[in-house]
């Protein structure tokens, strides 16, 4: 007996748009675990290896999206620099800023 399908749907037993969002908020920073936890909070329960294999999917996929290469051209101006006020801060509370650090 065979199925169809409609896009995004398989006779797996995760969504692609499951698949998706797990390898985006790896990407985004989140450990597997975090990822797991995360995903359980929206009523999904998939453990850490069952991210990791999601992860390790896609990254077959997509060979350049690692973490470094889509954040290496970003810069937060703030971060990195002891000190540093944020843009927009302005006094009093800039001067309190800069003696927590």
């Amino acid at each position: 007996m065979w199925r169809v399908y409609p896009q995004g749907v398989s006779g797996a037993q995760t969504s692609q748009r499951v698949k998706g969002l797990a390898a985006l908020l790896y990407l985004l920073g989140l450990s597997y675990g975090a990822t797991s936890l995360a995903l359980e909070a929206l009523g999904v329960c998939r453990g850490k290896t069952r991210v990791y294999d999601v992860v390790q999917a896609a990254a077959e996929r997509a060979p350049g999206m690692t973490r470094t290469a889509v954040f290496s051209d970003i810069r937060t101006p703030a971060l990195g620099r002891v000190g540093a006020v944020p843009p927009g801060l302005q006094e009093p509370w800039a001067a309190e800023y800069r003696s927590t650090g």
